[in-house]
């Protein structure tokens, strides 16, 4: 199976339950960066393609996101957001990043191309 480092092994541990050897690849590690609260001005939307880039973003920054839409790629992502007191203003309907992407063109309309 291939996936981030910081992956939850619940489907590893079921496979394995069931009778499979799983041999686990990392594909990508998050790496938290540095962040500038001056750059998180005029925005619309933060989008997060994982819980562990919610953890690192309001780990990183203290901006009144007020006004801001948070934008989640699926469920577990979105409790990550709830995690912060936060609920998410939008939820793709499958974890993809098309279906991200679908879902906040779809909430933001025209004013998402441009």
């Amino acid at each position: 199976m291939i996936r981030a480092a910081e992956g939850r092994d619940e489907f590893i541990d079921e496979m394995r339950r069931r009778g499979a050897e799983v041999q686990l690849g990392v594909a990508y590690r998050t790496i938290a960066v540095a962040a500038n609260a001056d750059e998180l001005h005029d925005i619309d939307v933060v989008t997060f393609a994982s819980a562990s880039t919610v953890d690192n973003f309001f780990a990183a920054t203290k901006v009144d996101l007020n006004g801001i839409l948070l934008a989640s790629i699926g469920p577990t992502t979105s409790d990550a957001i709830r995690k912060y007191g936060r609920q998410p203003d939008i939820e793709s309907a499958a974890a993809s990043i098309q279906s991200l992407h679908d879902a906040v063109v779809g909430r933001l309309g025209p004013k998402a191309m441009g």
